[in-house]
């Protein structure tokens, strides 16, 4: 690739080999996509990667590993920086302050964005000797990135409460819809059909689904109680039995099995194991309702916004970005954080009202639309890059 003759240099570095998958696949079409459109303003963007790069994607790629703290390491990075004329670099996965931020400067980089797709491990603000020292790692010069971009506003509050990053640094982001992944109705209905039919859900059989990975601390085991007592709520009005299909692998997937063998429905829940991402959209075409409903902080929470974009209602606890999903009500509920009785009386409202499901599925397709659109993001990133 032609590297433009003007304007800035800009590096992007993934932490992750090429093809990680899982959440990995949309930050790599993400930083791809800002690549090309740093390219279409007069910059030039390569993206690096530890191992793996191929420039299948279309964009400038190289093998090189930003994020190795070891001496030799960031040696190497220092003498790729000044060959390449690097002064931008994007970290598309990492927190302000880093030892790597000052090697890059003293190799020449004039500006550095890191990018928060996660909480940082901070719970609230910062209080005591931790206070103390971040504000004093705070004074050192080049320690802190110039910007750091979060994914929900809740990450941002962290960010500048917990790490003491001042607030005119910090700029929210949410990750974005992909527009290929809108499917047309025709191939929706055919998705729809076949998975059902893999799963073996009848016609008039409500199906709930949810992709995360398999950690208590996504609130799976509420998930399942939850959905128990959703079937005894079906039993007692004489309605069709509803299913369950979970997506997902994790530390405590066998936790998560013996709790499905101790229930009483639990031959009604399926366990899909680790999926693609083809997979988990062609499950939520098949699916009535999708549950994330964990006890920790999430920082967005893509999943309920992919299930929107197909027109899926979505039940969601308040917990960290979550909040900023749905507005109650409109495309989906909010129920209180390890209430099981709330979460399948929740469940059984709103599937016991087929029209009113139908309009809450159309309010979360539009809300996914006009509140997160993939290239509003791209388009934002690509400025705070630039600035």
């Amino acid at each position: 690739m032609t590297h433009a003759q003007h304007g800035r240099r800009v590096l992007i570095a993934m932490p992750f080999a090429k093809g990680t998958g899982m959440a990995w696949r949309y930050i790599e079409r993400l930083v791809n996509d800002v690549a090309r459109e740093l390219e279409r303003r007069g910059a030039s963007a390569q993206v690096c990667y530890p191992s793996g790069a191929d420039g299948a994607s279309g964009v400038d790629e190289i093998d090189l590993d930003l994020y190795d703290g070891s001496i030799g390491a960031l040696r190497h990075a220092q003498r790729e920086i000044r060959a390449r004329l690097i002064d931008t670099i994007y970290f598309a996965h990492d927190e302000a302050f880093a030892v790597r931020y000052l090697a890059a400067r003293i190799a020449g980089v004039r500006r550095i964005v890191c990018h928060y797709h996660h909480a940082g491990g901070a719970t609230g603000p910062a209080r005591g000797l931790p206070r103390l020292a971040r504000a004093f790692r705070r004074r050192i010069p080049g320690y802190m990135a110039d910007h750091a971009i979060c994914v929900s506003g809740f990450v941002r509050q962290l960010v500048i409460d917990a790490s003491l990053v001042p607030s005119e640094r910090v700029s929210v982001v949410h990750n974005g819809i992909l527009p290929e992944d809108e499917l047309t109705a025709a191939t929706a209905r055919a998705l729809r059909d076949e998975w059902r039919w893999r799963l073996g859900v009848a016609s008039d059989e409500p199906l709930v689904v949810c992709a995360s990975r398999a950690n208590l601390e996504k609130g799976l085991d509420t998930l399942l109680a939850g959905f128990d007592a959703l079937c005894t709520l079906h039993v007692r009005d004489g309605r069709p039995l509803p299913r369950l299909a979970y997506a997902g692998d994790g530390p405590h997937l066998e936790l998560l099995e013996e709790q499905r063998r101790s229930l009483g429905h639990g031959d009604r829940i399926t366990f899909l194991g680790r999926t693609d991402a083809v997979t988990v959209r062609a499950l939520l075409c098949a699916a009535d309702v999708a549950a994330l409903v964990p006890r920790y902080e999430e920082a967005f929470g893509l999943f309920a916004v992919e299930a929107m974009q197909q027109g899926v209602p979505v039940v969601l606890t308040r917990r960290g970005g979550l909040a900023e999903v749905i507005v109650d009500g409109r495309g989906g509920h909010y129920v209180p954080c390890d209430d099981v009785p709330v979460l399948g009386r929740t469940l059984h409202r709103m599937l016991a009202d087929g029209p009113a499901l139908g309009r809450m599925g159309a309010e979360a397709r539009e809300r996914a639309r006009t509140a997160f659109p993939h290239q509003r993001s791209t388009t934002r990133i690509t400025e705070l890059l630039l600035d």
